[in-house]
């Protein structure tokens, strides 16, 4: 049998932490989420407040990184320099430990504005320490331009451009030694990538047939008419997305601050009827913080 893979939430909200009784099911923590595989590999996907959750988690977080430097944390994917994507920076317990090393990896059209907004928010006036000002624990890596693939952490990435206010890139993440794959498309605007011409034929390309598809669900289709340009998509887009693309699974992420745990589960049992009823039929799920989606059989 193949190993498996398992993908960690640990932040699912867009915007704004959202803690409070109304949240507590669903989680109240904005974007994060950690990929596993079966033999120790790691990868982490944004530093929303959910980050500060991975570095607290109970295995060590210690492995090579990128150029196998001792002590070095997993790599660290971050999509875009929009602070919920960023705040839990400063609260990642690892880079407060004596000798650790973080490379920060992002997509070139992105990276110069990630370094700059995680260099702030890791230093004075912001943060107490200047750790942002320490070379020796952050770095600042790109990833390679759309579509081309890149090994990291014993994992292959792509980046896939995204259309989001101020750019943001996605990610495919295929594992060789297990043969399963993900995708994590958080802050995306679908109406505005059917804009472009050749923009969902690109798209689909780039996530067809995996096992896991994590997309932006934050609106209601009813919403979208009010918010264009907003840079985020509704859960009925979303699953027409995956079930084009041929995905076996998708993960509805980035709720919107303002929904209660009620109506995201609302959204995710109206999702999953029309998952059902889509060709393909992708199984679909809402994103709950804490849950942990385990690829395998």
């Amino acid at each position: 049998m193949r190993p498996p893979l398992t993908l960690r939430v640990r932040g699912v909200r867009g915007s704004i932490p959202t803690p409070g009784p109304h949240t507590v099911r669903v989680g109240g923590n904005t974007s994060c989420v950690e990929l596993a595989a079966a033999d120790g590999r790691r990868l982490i996907l944004d530093a929303g407040t959910g980050l500060r959750h991975v570095g607290r988690a109970p295995e060590p977080l210690s492995a090579s990184g990128a150029d196998g430097a001792d002590g070095a944390v997993p790599p660290l994917l971050v999509t875009h320099a929009h602070a919920d994507h960023l705040h839990g920076f400063p609260f990642f317990a690892p880079l407060h430990a004596d000798g650790a090393a973080l490379t920060v990896h992002a997509a070139p059209w992105v990276l110069d504005a990630v370094a700059a907004a995680a260099t702030a928010l890791l230093s004075p006036p912001l943060f107490p320490i200047a750790i942002g000002a320490a070379p020796e624990r952050v770095r600042f890596a790109p990833l390679g331009e759309p579509g081309a693939p890149m090994e990291l952490g014993g994992f292959v990435v792509r980046t896939i451009e995204l259309s989001h206010p101020g750019g943001a890139a996605g990610f495919r993440i295929d594992d060789p030694l297990s043969g399963r794959s993900v995708a994590y498309l958080p802050d995306n605007e679908l109406a505005a990538v059917e804009g472009v011409c050749g923009g969902r034929r690109t798209l689909l390309e780039a996530v067809a047939d995996v096992d896991l598809l994590v997309h932006d669900a934050t609106y209601l289709p009813a919403e979208l008419p009010e918010r264009r340009g907003w840079g985020h998509s509704s859960y009925a887009e979303a699953v027409r997305l995956a079930a084009d693309a041929g995905a076996r699974r998708l993960l509805l992420f980035h709720h919107a601050p303002e929904r209660t745990d009620d109506q995201v589960e609302r959204i995710g049992r109206i999702a999953a009827a029309l998952g059902l009823a889509a060709r393909g039929a992708p199984a679909v799920t809402v994103a709950c913080e804490r849950d942990e989606y385990v690829l395998a059989g």
